[in-house]
């Protein structure tokens, strides 16, 4: 108990104190971390908890990611892409939800040319007051830069392993160096980053994690995605047992630690792992949920990974369950459009 104090009472974490607290497995020491976390978060964000509505616009993808279930390789599922003039309506919808920040979410789809993207964003701003995150892989700089002058405000894109070795095993047809290289590229044509990574990958380790969390750290984002790994029938890992709840748990919460004023996410992938697990996620570090506005005909063929939770719900049933779960982690929805907190972008609406 003195030695996890003294960590809280540290400045700066090094890598041997993140393992430390990544390998609790003492139920009332577990508490203390992530009670320790929710004071942090408390202290930037008070107890407001921002929602972000997704839109999977394609689950067209060129890339053969081994855990994800929309690989190109992948044969059985239905792909379907989504109009602009549909995405954009589905927005103008989440604007008069009272939420504040649109995720337009696919996959790596060459029939969105840099060209479509930008009306699409243009659209969006045209019709509806609100902040747009994109999250639709790598691209190179003039197009990221393109993207960002028509009106994008932020940029998700996970590099999900910090081991070049391991990144090679899961994405056999990318490179490890051109994804630091977009990541780069975004923070620098001006957008407010979000990455992040996941728990459990087949071969991580608890010290491969605690790099993930220095390298993440090493990012400065503006928000930072951490959700437990998944297995896919329908890819080369669909043996692998999937993440643990707790282990995704520790990490958010030791994000927290390392990363203050950035916003975490309670991922839908760890309420799918555990329900009710958004309730946890909210009271280890985390202060954001994305509710998926993605009309019911698509979502159910948008299958990273199976039996994703609200796959099969409506989205006001799935409103409904995020505000009862905010409620009894002790929070509220918080309004406004979210936008980083970080010294960098105070006193910007971009």
């Amino acid at each position: 108990m003195k030695k996890l104090q003294a960590i809280f009472e540290q400045r700066v974490l090094d890598k041997k104190d993140i393992v430390y607290l990544l390998s609790l497995d003492n139920e009332t020491e577990q508490k203390l971390l992530f009670q320790k976390a929710n004071e942090l978060t408390g202290s930037v964000f008070g107890k407001g908890v921002f929602l972000r509505g997704i839109i999977e616009f394609s689950n067209v993808c060129m890339r053969d990611c081994h855990y994800c279930g929309i690989r190109v390789s992948n044969q059985t599922i239905q792909r379907y892409r989504m109009p602009v003039e549909e995405i954009v309506e589905i927005a103008v919808r989440i604007r008069t939800a009272d939420i504040f920040t649109v995720v337009l979410q696919s996959g790596e789809d060459p029939a969105y040319t840099p060209e479509v993207i930008e009306k699409l964003i243009r659209d969006i701003k045209a019709n509806a007051d609100i902040a747009i995150t994109l999250s639709v892989g790598e691209t190179d700089r003039d197009t990221y830069l393109r993207w960002r002058k028509a009106g994008a405000d932020r940029f998700l894109l996970k590099f999900e392993t910090s081991n070049p070795e391991l990144y090679t095993r899961l994405h056999p047809d990318c490179d490890f160096d051109e994804r630091w290289r977009c990541l780069k590229d975004i923070r620098e044509t001006g957008y407010q980053l979000g990455s992040g990574f996941m728990t459990g990958l087949p071969g991580q380790t608890v010290d491969m994690l605690a790099d993930d969390l220095l390298a993440l750290a090493g990012l400065e984002p503006d928000m930072a995605g951490i959700g437990p790994f998944i297995s896919h029938p329908q890819t080369p890992l669909h043996n692998a047992a999937g993440g643990d709840p707790l282990m995704t748990l520790k990490v958010l919460a030791v994000a927290r630690l390392l990363l203050k004023d950035t916003y975490l996410p309670t991922t839908t992938a760890l309420e799918t792992l555990e329900h009710n697990s958004r309730i946890r996620g909210l009271t280890s570090g985390a202060n954001v949920i994305m509710p998926n506005f993605t009309p019911l005909k698509y979502k159910q063929h948008y299958e990273i990974y199976p039996n994703k939770a609200g796959t099969r719900s409506d989205v006001g049933d799935i409103l409904q369950t995020i505000r009862e779960q905010i409620r009894a982690a002790g929070k509220h929805i918080e309004s406004g459009y979210g936008h980083s907190v970080r010294k960098r972008f105070k006193g910007s609406k971009g």
